[in-house]
């Protein structure tokens, strides 16, 4: 047995015995051992790497054993920050954990989606996951090299990539090759050239992403070389709770920037949980941002605490989503109320019932009105039906 199996299996052991969580020092292993201090140390330092053991500095150093399953979970915190992650990307985290997790591999990842469905974002998080789990080191960096940028420059790409600087700047971290189906096929031997170049250096995690339309020749020749291939679903194939998720989250922030709370109607909660985003998620995130300012801009002088998004605040394709209601009408039910207006603060989402619609219908109506619109215009609208119940 290794001496650093020895010593682990001791510990382990003195650990049952006791029944109970226990620290040890070094002086403690030395004199159980008779070796080194420094070679003790040594061992230690490499089992913390290992992630067997914390390390706990003061005087004397401590050292007690990861207690597997707690440390399992404190992982995962990472990953449950992306939405979907008990849902539509549960098993595409998966793959990705037991890819990392399994010993001795040269671990590479093709992330396929359409344009703005979170490759990055994914990439990101996993950097952030092999960091928590010290499977690099603290200096460790993602390395972002974006192909649509070196389209009519490939040469420079070919350059970069060879590069003794890259790959000193990669060592130990994530270089990421984004949107790599944009290389044009006489410059793909480029991700052969990459693949070689992990496998000879062997000391960075190698990350492509792909659009999932690729051509015949990509998936022919390079699909199959790929470890482990993440398919990550369109916006539209997602539930709506998620996107009504996706939609909270990006309020509650733009509610942090100009501390005020935003107010949606029932009307406007669904076309915007229901409307076509070719661009996916960053497209519905750039939308409800564009609503947000816009909305702020008009009420900048009022200084009220509430700020009301109405549908045309947001691009007028967003109110398209009303179309699509009978066919998600079961589903917008389990969440979503016609009775109630929603009000989204920078920590929470609470439902306000009639008399705070009452006084959102007002401030509609007076806006309008203030705006030269005709009053006999409304006489038949929702807003004056409404007030005159």
């Amino acid at each position: 047995m290794k001496k650093k199996d020895l010593i682990l299996s001791y510990m382990q052991r003195t650990v049952s015995i006791a029944d109970k969580e226990k620290f040890f020092t070094t002086q403690e292993l030395v004199d159980h051992f008779h070796m080194q201090r420094t070679n003790i140390s040594s061992i230690l330092n490499q089992l913390v790497k290992d992630n067997k053991l914390e390390k706990i500095d003061g005087r004397p150093v401590l050292y007690r054993l990861i207690n597997l399953n707690q440390s399992n979970e404190k992982y995962d915190l990472v990953f449950q920050k992306m939405i979907g992650c008990n849902d539509s990307l549960k098993n595409a985290i998966k793959k990705v954990k037991s890819e990392l997790i399994y010993p001795d591999k040269k671990h590479m990842f093709l992330f396929i989606g359409s344009s703005g469905v979170g490759k990055s974002f994914f990439v990101q998080t996993l950097f952030e996951y092999v960091k928590e789990r010290k499977m690099v080191s603290k200096k460790a960096q993602l390395l972002k090299l974006n192909c649509k940028y070196y389209m009519n420059h490939e040469n420079d790409l070919i350059d970069v990539i060879k590069s003794a600087a890259l790959l000193k700047q990669v060592e130990d971290g994530i270089m990421f090759v984004d949107n790599v189906h944009l290389i044009s096929r006489d410059k793909r031997a480029i991700i052969y050239d990459l693949i070689t170049l992990q496998s000879k250096e062997g000391h960075f995690i190698l990350v492509f992403s792909s659009d999932k339309n690729v051509d015949e020749d990509f998936r022919k020749n390079y699909l199959e070389c790929m470890n482990v291939i993440i398919d990550i679903p369109d916006l539209m194939d997602r539930s709506l709770n998620e996107r009504f998720d996706i939609m909270k989250n990006t309020l509650q922030k733009e509610s942090q920037k100009i501390d005020k709370n935003f107010i949606i109607d029932a009307e406007v909660l669904l076309c915007l949980l229901l409307y076509h985003c070719e661009r996916n998620i960053k497209q519905f995130i750039n939308d409800i941002k564009e609503g947000c300012a816009s909305a702020y801009l008009r009420e900048i002088d009022y200084n009220n605490e509430n700020i009301h998004l109405y549908l045309y605040d947001f691009p007028k394709y967003v109110k398209k989503g009303s179309i699509f209601y009978k066919s998600h009408a079961a589903e917008l039910s389990e969440f979503v109320s016609y009775d109630y207006v929603y009000c989204f603060t920078k920590e929470s989402v609470e439902k306000t019932k009639d008399d705070f619609l009452l006084e959102k219908h007002q401030d509609k109506y007076s806006y309008l009105k203030d705006m030269t619109f005709n009053e006999k215009s409304f006489q038949n609208s929702k807003i004056n039906v409404f007030l005159n119940k």
